[in-house]
């Protein structure tokens, strides 16, 4: 069984592909998905957001760019697929009932 913060990983992981696909264009700056975290409760530094871009971008769910010191994440279709609950990856949590 997963311990707590692995489980907090998978859902923040998932939450960012959330607020990705929702984003227009799929793409999302460091600076703007670390402020939707923090409003949905996510007590996570900017530091934390950009290694779970970078492994998300490892996973291939994620193409990261970096322009003046700010990383910004696109969706890849793997990653959407996630978002979506049209696929899924054994770190990511699994949305519930939300089909786009």
């Amino acid at each position: 069984m997963a311990d707590i913060g692995d489980l907090n990983r998978r859902y923040l992981r998932l939450t960012i592909l959330r607020l990705l696909h929702d984003a227009a264009g799929y793409t999302m700056n460091e600076s703007l998905l670390h402020g939707y975290l923090q409003r949905l409760f996510f007590k996570v530094t900017r530091a934390q957001v950009r290694t779970e871009l970078a492994w998300l971008h490892q996973q291939g769910l994620v193409h990261v760019t970096e322009e003046l010191g700010l990383m910004g994440g696109e969706l890849t279709q793997d990653g959407i697929d996630i978002a979506t609950g049209n696929g899924t990856h054994p770190d990511v949590q699994r949305p519930s009932g939300r089909k786009s």
